[in-house]
């Protein structure tokens, strides 16, 4: 779990770094090192003869990844950048690793003060242990920011009391009027943590990219935090990413009945590995396809270990149907078996959405939904992607597939069982069952 939102928190540094692409960046020389203050004058030599010769708006953009500054090293440092004037965006990301506590308090107080003196539009603390001390040490250059629309506090060690002190920070400064991105991703905070941000995802109101993923929430935070974005009245949210917490099913079904149907621009419902089960699936995807003012918005949708059986699949078609422009869709580690996996092939088929990545992986199909894939695969709607590991799909059944690949790519099946045998399949199911499912899914239409 944890794996794959790493990939995923890559996959989305590299798009924010291609989203920059066109600022003139200000970076440091050479690789990965600790400095030192006499090395750091060495390195800043080249900024201030640019600054001489050039002025004081050559950069836009300040980048000091990767170097690991202490107290002495960040004095330097922050006189340097101090020569600098219209800074937008800073990325304090990767700056203190290896340092004494003492050392990463006093440096990343000296770099932010500088930063302070800038009026930002983004800045990165990520991939810092920072824990409270740290959060304090970096709010000189938060509280005097006036139109900051994005901030990223990802895989910084923070419990709860950093994370209070964040929204204490974020809730008393000019530029919570203008923060349209958050992303808080892989710490500690926990169920107490998310209870302490809820004041401040409630009181954004241009929030539209929020990422509070893999940290250690459970059932009683999950349902602070979609209380706090369901009392938002604000139409704002494109990207919502709570995936990898412990949320609970009662928290997806709020998230659902509050949130999901009133949100025109979403595009991205990350709700992978959030323990909302079935139910609070089945009520996420009704609530999406509810709201058809966003019929032309969404584009990915990750209801991975969601507990996902047929009657899922039957939920996940619904919402196939009715978002056509949708490009991702990831059920990975579901029980779709058999017959979930032909209900899912066939609505993509039917309305002829091309899927960039389609994840099937780990769902329990056999060789007998071998048909139902290869189908897909060759209609109009064939995905780009497909990922089909770690189900029991047999060597005739995988043939069946690779026969109808022509532009599809088939991700890694090293985990795939072929030796399965299809007379074990357990998807098979009475006509009466699916009477029943039937008449259970027209009950809950109706409710």
């Amino acid at each position: 779990s944890l794996r794959r939102t790493m990939s995923q928190h890559e996959e989305k540094k590299e798009a924010e770094d291609a989203s920059t692409a066109s600022l003139r960046w200000f970076t440091l020389a050479g690789g990965r090192e600790t400095l030192t203050a006499v090395r750091t004058e060495e390195l800043v030599a080249a900024l201030k003869k640019e600054v001489a010769e050039k002025g004081s708006e050559v950069y836009d953009a300040v980048r000091l990844s990767g170097k690991s500054f202490d107290a002495a090293s960040a004095r330097v440092m922050a006189a340097a950048l101090r020569l600098l004037k219209g800074v937008k965006v800073v990325d304090f990301s990767d700056t203190i690793s290896g340092q004494l506590r003492e050392e990463v308090v006093v440096a990343l107080r000296e770099l932010c003060a500088a930063a302070g003196e800038w009026e930002l539009e983004s800045i990165d603390f990520s991939d810092n242990a920072l824990g409270l001390d740290g959060v304090n040490a970096v709010a000189p250059a938060l509280t005097t920011q006036k139109a900051l629309k994005k901030v990223f506090f990802n895989n910084n060690g923070l419990d709860s009391d950093a994370v209070a002190r964040i929204t204490e920070i974020l809730l008393d400064v000019p530029s919570r009027e203008t923060l349209t991105t958050f992303h808080i991703f892989n710490n500690m905070m926990g169920s107490d943590g998310a209870v302490a941000l809820a004041p401040l995802l409630e009181a954004l109101p241009a929030l539209a990219d929020l990422r509070v993923s893999t940290t250690r929430i459970g059932s009683a935070g999950g349902m602070a935090l979609v209380q706090a974005l369901g009392k938002r009245k604000e139409r704002t949210l494109v990207k919502l990413d709570l995936s990898d917490n412990s949320l609970g099913a009662e928290a997806g079904e709020h998230l659902a009945a509050t949130t999901l149907k009133k949100q025109p621009l979403l595009r991205h419902v990350l709700l992978g590995d959030t323990a909302i089960d079935e139910e609070g699936a089945v009520a996420v995807c009704n609530a999406l396809v509810a709201d058809d003012s966003n019929t032309e918005s969404l584009v990915e949708v990750s209801l991975s270990h969601a507990d996902l059986t047929r009657r899922g699949a039957k939920a996940v078609a619904k919402l196939v149907r009715a978002k056509k422009n949708l490009q991702s869709l990831n059920l990975e580690g579901n029980e779709l078996m058999r017959k979930g996996t032909e209900i899912v092939c066939a609505a993509l088929v039917d309305c002829g959405v091309k899927l960039r990545s389609l994840n099937l992986s780990e769902n329990r199909i056999t060789g007998k939904a071998a048909d139902s894939i290869a189908a897909l695969i060759k209609s109009d709607a064939s995905p780009v992607s497909l990922h089909l590991n770690g189900n029991m799909i047999n060597a005739a059944g995988l043939a069946t597939i690779r026969a109808a690949i022509v532009d599809t790519e088939l991700g890694n099946m090293s985990d795939n069982e072929e030796d399965w045998s299809d007379d074990d399949d357990d998807d098979e199911e009475s006509d009466g069952d699916d009477e029943v499912d039937n008449l259970a899914d027209d009950l809950a239409d109706k409710l």
